[in-house]
């Protein structure tokens, strides 16, 4: 508790030079504790299954009409009938 409450103050930095120096040192200790430890102890070694995800697909790049940027067709809007970027399209709402 202590040192998530010296933390706190150090991030938020208004702890007092001390405080700052307590954080350090317990900051210190916990670091030289977890180095010292066998990596038995930190570490767990196993054989896992994983699913690998199907290849993305690929989209040709087209170019905004607004401002001549590069986007995927995917991401790709339409306003007044020609195609623009994301940002160019503006925001999106269906009228409600």
């Amino acid at each position: 508790p202590e040192f998530l409450r010296l933390r706190s103050k150090v991030e938020e930095e208004v702890a007092t030079p001390i405080e700052a120096e307590q954080y350090r040192k317990m900051l210190n200790e916990k670091i030289e504790k977890l180095l010292s430890q066998p990596e038995e102890e930190i570490l767990e070694w196993r054989i896992v299954d994983i699913e690998i995800p199907e290849k993305a697909r690929l989209f040709n790049s087209i170019q905004c009409t607004l401002c001549g940027e590069k986007t995927s067709e995917g991401h790709a809007r339409i306003k007044d009938g020609k195609p623009v970027c994301r940002p160019c399209a503006g925001e999106y709402t269906r009228g409600w």
